[in-house]
């Protein structure tokens, strides 16, 4: 199969690339993946995978610096790819963003481009090649209101402990009827739009089968050096420096550094936005999974709610960074959202009925699992 992903330059394509590499090389068949980028290159993916994926017969790896607002040129790749000798399918991972401020955005004619009509051109090539296209939505597509849920049910058998467990929460699913979406912020607005253009784009062309619209949450992406904390790691052999600080994803490391400058004002953490945390390395082996192993899986389809079961509000993220780190003071105070006098989400815990349907491999980890630390009540 070939794969492109794009956007390979961010946290998540970068991840998603390295998964790749891992599921097309366990397929031993001719494979290739083009890693494109606006801005900045790829984190190297890992040279033994990369090596061997090259050795196989007809395999590739490829960087290819791409804007996506060029039409022209994304057409120009994906029908390269498409037609490429050996190639046993076609699959494209949408992980670009443009700059948006999230809840904060302000939006703007070059913002919603790049969410919507850029990836519905994309989808577009993709899909009239009987290629498989995944792109990635957010849980920012719901206001976060309190709603009535009805509890979430196992059709043809006994409700799960997970879901007995989880049917007093305020949780969305997929199903429109049930929780139809109502953004606060243009960025939600554009998600909502690049939703529904891309569900119209595969029904009205019979490509249902091919689409697949990830939801997902605030992403999280840890230096190596705290991929693998366990309970009985050692705070004192992770260092915060420049080093880690550069290594870290974008959400974790603006979190590091206020907690970690005792000199500024404390920052002041939202305790009342619950969101589905999940963690970049987790969320790119999902999407390689769903994108190449699963592309043929009908039930794999339309839109998922790709996130972990663990709703975490950003305080307690905050906390559990700084007991890793082995940190004696957290420079960050609890606050609530709905007394600030800000528009933001609030509840977004979104339900994983549906992921655990699909038996993936791959596991979303919560944050209480990737920080096992213990905090003080």
């Amino acid at each position: 199969m070939n794969v492109i992903v794009i956007g390979a330059g961010g946290e998540l394509g970068f991840h998603a690339c390295e998964a790749v590499c891992s599921v097309l090389l366990d397929t031993g068949r001719a494979s290739s993946l083009v890693m494109t980028y606006r801005a900045t290159r790829p984190g190297h993916v890992s040279r033994v995978l990369a090596e061997r994926l090259q050795g196989m017969k007809d395999g590739s790896v490829t960087e290819i610096q791409l804007d996506t607002s060029d039409h022209a040129a994304v057409q120009r790749l994906i029908e390269a790819e498409s037609d490429r000798l050996g190639s046993t399918g076609l699959a494209v991972l949408f992980c670009a963003v443009p700059k948006h401020g999230g809840a904060a955005s302000t939006g703007g004619t070059a913002v919603r481009a790049g969410i919507v009509d850029d990836v519905v051109f994309a989808a577009r090539e993709t899909m009239s090649r009987g290629g498989r296209f995944v792109a990635i939505s957010t849980d920012q597509v719901f206001d976060g209101k309190p709603k009535t849920s009805t509890p979430i049910r196992s059709e043809g058998c006994d409700a799960t402990a997970h879901d007995r467990a989880r049917a007093d929460l305020n949780l969305y699913t997929e199903d429109p009827e049930q929780d139809p979406t109502c953004p606060t912020n243009p960025y939600g607005q554009y998600k909502v739009e690049m939703e529904k253009s891309l569900l119209e784009l595969a029904k009205s062309n019979g490509w249902d089968h091919l689409l697949l619209i990830a939801r997902t949450s605030l992403i999280l992406g840890l230096p190596p050096l705290l991929r693998e904390f366990t309970g009985n790691s050692d705070p004192a052999a992770v260092q915060l420096d420049d080093a880690l600080l550069a290594d870290s994803g974008k959400a974790v490391r603006f979190v590091l550094n206020a907690i970690s400058n005792s000199e500024q004002k404390p920052l002041v953490l939202f305790t009342d936005e619950p969101r589905n945390m999940s963690f970049a390395d987790d969320l790119g082996c999902a999407l390689a999974e769903l994108a190449v192993e699963r592309a043929h899986d009908e039930n794999a389809t339309g839109i998922l709610n790709l996130v972990s079961d663990e709703p975490t509000n950003r305080y307690e993220l905050a906390l559990r960074l700084a007991a890793t780190l082995g940190m004696t003071q957290c420079n960050a105070v609890p606050g609530e959202s709905k007394t600030s006098g800000l528009n933001r989400p609030l509840d977004l815990s979104l339900s994983t009925h549906k992921l655990h349907a699909l038996g993936l491999r791959t596991r979303l980890r919560g944050v209480s699992e990737r920080l096992p630390v213990r905090l003080d009540t």
